[in-house]
């Protein structure tokens, strides 16, 4: 850093890079969600571009070599239409996380922990097997050792969140054509057109688990066989589906923990039986749900994690105080494993050693909502938990009919309904809200309940809404099949296989105003 420099200006430059860096990494995000922005992408251009000019006349070197580093990452990304491999995704994202902690640091102080020019080396290494490959749009690729396997594809499953809920919202929007609309061909082809995004969408929420981890079980293998080593890898996932983006991340996960069990837990056939253990190993990955989450564990048998060289490390980097080592719990050293770069290995090989696996797969599942904790015994194995958000395919809500009885309504059970006789001055006609025309009715409509004019005076917390009816609402289960935005008006659910609007009330009246 120049020594010379007012600290003002010191100030500016960090406040100023840790700004363009938020939106380099959240525009990142994005695109690994596969959603493009071009003005956001030119604007990734002009940060990188001032960050590396800035840093240099600042005196950080180190965030200038960095950037530049980012600067080529992203213009390979871009070649390559922003479908990368894992290996390219790991570094960008590692190199972004690298310049928060360079532009943080303290001046005059350098950062304990990061090889630098080891990353560098590892950057350069990423672009130049990219570049060997031809400039087209790659698929994804699963990659343990030097094995690449090309990721299962799912239809549609890499539309970004965003894109699934304005589908959602377009299929919502048919369906109400469809109810509204006059003569046979115009509610037939309505009909159509919802049918088909509705199943669209339905094999959207959704991939199954075991394509996405069955493949990295046969490439177990042959890595055992790189490392003079034999592992045997038993699944335990049964029919267990989760939402696409979850599917991404653990499938980066599974990759890294699947690396680190053979190359840091299982042992050498000869050690494992001088040990008492037989000679081939085992590594078993086990899925269930627990609380609304989808629970993967990945357990070997290996010799287990070596605290006291975790210990040695924290000590080292700077993360753990020497007087506090000592009393440091299992669980907190541990938690040092995911600290970005750390690593025990003093050596870079083919497989680890570079520091760039658990944080990670940290940060993979907590993008979209999870977590990641460790368990471990010497000479006995480890054993990782990954936690992410199990698709929500179910919610309780109440039904009831649309006043005059043509249209099957419901709300979510968070809702408490209270009937009253109607009218009500202050109730709101839900099918004015929603545009359904007076004529609107379903074609199938089987609910044996007597028609009445009521109202439902809906509470939940501090808000209250009052909606006319034309029965007394029933708690039921509905199926999620067409699932739109929380803050959107309305979504068709499934009752009883009975096609439903949900309304969020809490919504309703500012669509009200603003179709007045």
């Amino acid at each position: 850093m120049t020594p010379d420099l007012p600290e003002g200006i010191i100030t500016r430059f960090r406040t100023l890079s840790l700004e363009r860096l938020g939106r380099v990494e959240a525009t990142w995000n994005s695109l690994i969600g596969g959603v493009q922005d071009h003005n956001a992408l030119r604007e990734v251009a002009r940060d990188l571009h001032t960050l590396k000019g800035d840093s240099r006349m600042v005196g950080f070197d180190d965030v200038h070599v960095l950037s530049q580093k980012l600067e080529e990452l992203f213009a390979v990304a871009g070649q390559l239409d922003y479908r990368v491999s894992d290996d390219l995704e790991l570094v960008i994202t590692m190199a972004i996380q690298f310049l928060g902690v360079l532009l943080r640091k303290k001046s005059g102080n350098a950062v304990s922990g990061i090889d630098l020019p080891g990353f560098v080396r590892q950057v350069d290494e990423v672009l130049r097997e990219t570049r060997a490959v031809p400039t087209i749009a790659m698929p994804r690729t699963a990659t343990i050792g030097k094995v690449r396997v090309p990721n299962v594809k799912v239809s549609m499953d890499r539309l970004s969140e965003p894109t699934r809920h304005r589908l959602a919202v377009a299929a919502t929007n048919a369906y109400l054509e469809y109810l509204s609309a006059r003569g046979t061909t115009s509610r037939t082809r309505l009909r159509g057109v919802w049918a088909t995004l509705r199943d669209e969408l339905s094999g959207m929420q959704s991939v199954p688990l075991e394509p996405v981890i069955d493949r990295h079980a046969t490439t177990a293998q042959s890595l055992a066989r790189e490392l003079g080593k034999q592992v045997a890898v038993e699944l335990e996932l049964g029919a267990m589906r989760v939402e696409s983006r979850v599917a991404e991340a653990l499938d980066l996960a599974i990759v890294h923990l699947i690396r680190n069990a053979l190359d840091h837990g299982i042992e050498p056939p000869p050690a494992r039986v001088a040990a008492g253990k037989p000679a081939y190993g085992m590594i078993r990955i086990r899925a269930g749900e627990q609380l609304g989450m989808t629970v993967l564990e990945i357990e070997d048998d290996g010799a287990g994690i070596d605290l006291d060289a975790v210990r040695e490390r924290a000590i080292e980097r700077g993360l753990l105080r020497p007087e506090r080592a000592a009393t440091a719990s299992d669980a907190e050293l541990l938690d040092y494993i995911f600290h970005p770069g750390f690593t025990t290995r003093s050596m870079i090989t083919e497989v680890s050693g570079r520091g760039v696996g658990m944080d990670a797969v940290k940060a993979a599942l907590v993008r979209v909502g999870g977590n990641v904790s460790i368990s471990t015994t010497k000479g006995h194995g480890s054993k990782v938990t990954l936690e992410t958000p199990a698709p929500i395919r179910q919610i309780r809500a109440y039904q009831f009919l649309s006043p005059g009885g043509g249209v099957s309504l419901a709300v979510s059970a968070r809702w408490t309904p209270v009937v009253e006789d109607g009218p009500a001055r202050d109730a709101l006609d839900p099918a004015t809200a929603i545009q359904l025309a007076g004529s609107s009715r379903q074609t199938v409509l089987d609910l044996a309940r007597p028609v009445r004019d009521l109202v439902l005076r809906l509470r939940w917390g501090f808000l209250e809404i009052a909606l006319r009816a034309a029965t007394e609402p029933v708690l039921v289960t509905a199926d999620r099949i067409c699932p739109t935005p929380d803050d959107y008006p309305l979504e068709v659910v499934a009752i009883d296989q009975q096609e439903t609007i949900l309304l969020r009330p809490e919504h309703l009246t500012s669509l009200v105003e603003r179709t007045a």
